[in-house]
């Protein structure tokens, strides 16, 4: 599993304009938040990797979106552990 560089957290998310990943531990999101600031002006799309779930920040505005993979049946798509890119 890919971890934070600085904290080693596996809480990571993908920023849906440049497709960069940053760290959503630590104060107001952390790298994500701070990420939003520089690359949107202050708005952010962010996917949370492991759940799948969407992350939108708009300044010190933050709303975690359900997640938009779903199965034929209508269920969120669960993220297999055992799956990884080595």
């Amino acid at each position: 599993m890919i971890a934070c560089s600085w904290c080693s957290s596996t809480h990571l998310t993908l920023c849906r304009y440049i497709s960069h990943l940053t760290c959503v531990d630590g104060p107001a999101h952390g790298e994500s938040a701070q990420h939003a600031a520089v690359c949107g002006a202050g708005v952010g799309i962010f996917l949370l990797v492991k759940s799948t779930k969407i992350l939108l920040i708009r300044g010190r505005r933050i709303c975690l979106y359900p997640s938009v993979y779903l199965d034929a049946h209508g269920r969120v798509v669960q993220v297999d552990p055992r799956l990884t890119n080595s």
